[in-house]
């Protein structure tokens, strides 16, 4: 059987903790930030667990892990 090859989105985009969840980035980070509270930007900072519906599409596109 051939290698399979880890998508290269997944790659840049996520990241797996040490218990197995899949990190993302939080979205909407780039513009407007004049217009958004002080709060909704310090949520911004951090990332975000995905869900568990989401996270068995994500390890598909990355057989061997993150």
């Amino acid at each position: 059987m051939p290698k399979l090859k880890t998508k290269s989105a997944v790659k840049k985009r996520f990241r797996a903790t040490a218990t197995g969840k899949i990190k993302a980035a939080s979205c909407n980070r780039n513009h407007f930030k004049g217009k958004r509270t002080k709060r909704a930007l310090a949520a911004c900072r951090h990332g975000q667990i995905l869900d568990k519906s989401h996270e068995s599409h994500i390890k598909k596109m990355a057989p061997y892990g993150l």
